[in-house]
């Protein structure tokens, strides 16, 4: 028992003293100018960075809202999705147009004559037993690989 406390004691002063190495509250360490500075260009490219991301999202919200206005909010709502799988800006009239011809913004949209499916209407041979033409993200990714290929050829316009 006087052993336990003889190794016991010091160890619970070190560390309700904070005495143990390593032990630091954050942002209270003390650091040298390089740090410093370092530490304020990594925040200068944070804030560069939001910046550029809350552009981005005022130019989908912008653009959601015209699609919605033009099309109705089954086809405008696709723009931020669009955006995301990588669809070019530039593309977005003519993505919406599509969408909103083929297949009214109804991701389970499907053709009882030749089959096509999902937002864009890809036929059977393109995806039958390859991918989900019901999931607006792979239908979306399939139709800009389509469209970066050859271009707006697979949709008659």
């Amino acid at each position: 028992m006087k052993f336990a406390r003889l190794i016991l004691l010091p160890v619970a002063a070190i560390i309700l003293l904070g005495g143990a190495q390593g032990v630091s509250a954050r942002g209270y360490e003390s650091v040298g100018i390089r740090e410093a500075h370092h530490k304020v260009q990594v925040a200068e490219r944070d804030v560069a960075r939001a910046k550029a991301r809350l552009s981005a999202a005022r130019k989908v919200e912008q653009e959601t809202r015209c699609y919605v206005n033009q099309y109705g909010v089954n086809v405008g709502r696709w723009i931020w999705l669009a955006d995301d799988v990588g669809w070019p800006s530039s593309q977005w009239s003519q993505l919406m147009y599509v969408v909103h011809r083929e297949s009214g913004g109804n991701p389970r949209a499907c053709n009882s004559s030749s089959g096509a499916s999902g937002l864009m209407q890809f036929l059977p041979a393109w995806w039958q037993g390859k991918w989900n033409p019901y999931n607006p993200r792979v239908n979306l990714r399939h139709g800009c690989l389509a469209w970066k290929v050859s271009g707006w050829q697979h949709w008659a316009l």
